[in-house]
């Protein structure tokens, strides 16, 4: 299986354990590739989608039906996951009907600022922020299974792609709220 990395606006492709090893270091190590989410943003952190298939996967042809999405933060050590697979995946049935956050039962006891959707801009909830090291370990159990499979060695709970927790009230809605109120 071949890994595809998004990262810093560019598709990186991996087929064999020595250079997807490189591509993870390349995520973790802090060699300048998504180093901040703009140069005019205070927060620093990044996105990396990550996903296994075949044939390379490219926007031009979006063949993998899988994705991790990875959420870092070196300032404050922490990052976050989500894990699903597309609408055209043929895996039906149980974990594949529903994405899939990182839950931590013992969080930080601070906001790790991790982004979950750049767009917006949402950040993952603390209940989702996992030590680095634990982060790394899942990117490595999604390449060493070689099936686009959801890691087995963090926890998961059920969310959105944009990171939204089930058990939690929505933070788009409070967001929305908060804009709807707004004099300005």
């Amino acid at each position: 299986m071949i890994l595809n990395v998004f990262i810093d606006r560019a598709w990186r492709h991996a087929d064999n354990s020595g250079e997807m090893s490189r591509l993870i270091s390349l995520i973790f190590d802090d060699g300048g590739l998504g180093s901040s989410v703009s140069s005019n943003s205070s927060v620093t952190g990044f996105n990396v989608s990550l996903s296994l298939s075949k044939t390379p996967h490219t926007d031009e042809n979006q063949v993998a039906d899988n994705l991790l999405q990875v959420a870092i933060n070196r300032s404050t050590g922490f990052g976050a996951l989500v894990w699903g697979v597309t609408m055209k995946s043929p895996r039906k049935g149980g974990i594949y009907d529903s994405v899939w956050i990182s839950d931590n039962p013992q969080p930080p006891n601070f906001d790790p600022q991790l982004i979950s959707d750049p767009g917006y801009p949402l950040f993952h909830d603390p209940y989702s922020a996992l030590p680095l090291s634990r982060v790394r370990k899942a990117l490595e159990e999604f390449c060493e299974t070689g099936t686009g499979d959801r890691p087995g060695c963090v926890n998961w709970i059920e969310g959105y792609f944009n990171g939204q927790r089930l058990d939690r009230d929505p933070i788009v809605n409070r967001l929305e709220s908060a804009e709807d109120s707004s004099p300005f």
